[in-house]
């Protein structure tokens, strides 16, 4: 057999388990196996005899699930992993892949913000920061040749890099504006690693905020460019860049293509963002380093950061 072949059986093994992944986690959502999860180990003959289904197949189902990442065994006992106590359980995990087929026939999108977004997505998304974050630290210098900065964090969710920025230097100070239900979760975030002390929370929108002139040493923003098209960004970059003092620092991290182990992140991830926010688009560094300079920006640079999920990147400009 040559290795054509077997390089196609791989291939369709692995499609199939792919679909085959995706149905077990359904099965295990609407069953209520996973549900009952929630509140501890159970064996399989438990969770059939509590749900009143068939023994033999929820044992296999429960086998099978462990398989996917959502589900651990101990002996006889199943419990849910860490991953799976990230996620939602409670709403449909793959609702923002619904009406595909009608998003991309419709000739004239509707405009929606992240704000619409489902909580799951959001929720999701502001995991994946935090490998980013550690990386942003190391890119930028934090506590270094950048140290004791006052920075605003524009639309911070959960304070991810925040949180970091201020772990590792505790002279800075940051200013965290987002909508007051983020907020909440910023604030979760920052006592849990005892840093509140260095934040001031904010209310306020990302999209159009009220922002203070000539008072920032960095102005950061990620994961929001691209929910803006590219006039839109072009002016909200300008507004940014009004809040930082003379030689501050505008930083936007958000996702950017050109790292191979991310390539499928990204295709699903984009396509799934354009379903859910119609106009929104990501945009390249050649595209931002021109809306930087135009908004007076120099000494500008970009750099992919390597950690998983292997999209992320940021670019750096100066105040002049």
């Amino acid at each position: 057999m040559s290795q054509l072949q077997i390089k196609t059986i791989d291939a369709y093994t692995t499609f199939q388990q792919c679909l085959a992944t995706y149905h077990i986690i359904m099965a295990g959502i609407r069953t209520g196996i996973l549900n009952q999860l929630e509140s501890g180990q159970r064996t399989s003959k438990q969770i059939a005899e509590d749900l009143q289904l068939d023994p033999w197949k929820t044992e296999l189902l429960c086998s099978a699930l462990t398989q996917t990442g959502l589900v651990e065994r101990y002996d006889d006992d199943f419990a849910l992993s860490n991953l799976a106590r990230m996620l939602p359980l409670g709403d449909p995990l793959d609702s923002q892949w619904h009406g595909i087929e009608s998003s991309i026939a419709q000739a004239t999108p509707t405009e929606t913000t992240l704000d619409d977004l489902p909580k799951s997505t959001i929720t999701a998304d502001q995991w994946t920061r935090t490998p980013a974050a550690l990386d942003a630290i190391e890119a930028l210098d934090i506590g270094k040749s950048r140290r004791a900065f006052r920075i605003l964090e524009i639309g911070g969710g959960a304070a991810v890099f925040g949180a970091a920025f201020a772990h590792r230097d505790p002279d800075c100070r940051i200013t965290l504006l987002d909508s007051a239900e983020s907020l909440k979760l910023a604030r979760q975030t920052t006592d849990g690693i005892g840093v509140s002390g260095q934040f001031e929370f904010t209310v306020g929108d990302y999209r159009s905020p009220a922002l203070p002139k000539d008072q920032f040493d960095m102005v950061i923003a990620v994961g929001l460019l691209r929910y803006f098209n590219a006039k839109q960004c072009n002016e909200w970059l300008r507004h940014l860049c009004s809040a930082l003092k003379s030689e501050g620092d505008l930083v936007l991290v958000d996702w950017f293509h050109g790292q191979e182990r991310g390539a499928k992140y990204l295709a699903f991830g984009e396509l799934e963002m354009t379903l859910q926010t119609n106009l929104a688009r990501m945009h390249s560094p050649p595209e931002l380093r021109t809306w930087m300079m135009d908004a007076g920006l120099n000494n500008i640079q970009f750099a992919h950061l390597p950690s998983p999920p292997h999209c992320w990147g940021l670019i750096v400009g100066q105040k002049s």
